[in-house]
């Protein structure tokens, strides 16, 4: 969620990230300043979408949600304007029950990416042009070893010291 908030942070005018971790909101901060965040630990979809409204000061036109829980995806469908699109990136449900009917009664298009598929272009020119600078997204490096890559998909699984990527270092 914090890489693709930096992508979309590249060219949208204001970008606002939503976490129930205030430290997770801090580490998306640290690597895009761009980004502003809202905590959504114990709040309803319809709380949430109401704080990211304020937050805006508006409706978004796009919400996309990286992290594909119900809930997530509840809140991006209360949140988004009519006629506007959200964008399922995340897949943490393989089923949801959602609000279906609202948001087709307010025209709101719902789109599905799975692995990124066509956005590898545009993330190498924003790379190669210095719009995206990925050194702070990754957090964690380890040995391509058996106990560096075990360790390292433990952090990576636990978030643990603040784990944002996780890369494995194949010249070790």
């Amino acid at each position: 969620g914090i890489l693709t908030s930096c992508v979309a942070a590249v060219r949208a005018r204001v970008v606002v990230i939503t976490d129930v971790l205030p430290e997770r909101l801090d580490i998306a901060r640290g690597i895009c300043d761009r980004l502003r965040g809202v905590l959504v630990r114990d709040l309803s979809p319809e709380a949430s979408s109401e704080r990211i409204r304020q937050e805006l000061g508006e409706a978004p036109i796009v919400v996309l949600d990286c992290v594909g829980f119900e809930a997530s995806m509840r809140t991006a469908l209360h949140t988004v304007r009519s006629g506007g699109r959200v964008v399922l990136v995340g897949c943490g449900h393989h089923e949801m029950t959602l609000p279906l009917t609202g948001a087709a009664q307010r025209e709101v298009d719902i789109f599905g990416i799975f692995r990124y598929r066509n956005s590898y272009p545009v993330a190498l020119e924003l790379m190669a042009s210095g719009k995206l600078v990925l050194d702070k997204v990754i957090t964690h490096r380890y040995p391509f070893t058996e106990e560096g890559v075990r360790e390292g998909f433990e952090t990576a699984r636990t978030g643990r010291d603040n784990a944002v990527k996780v890369m494995f270092d194949l010249d070790d």
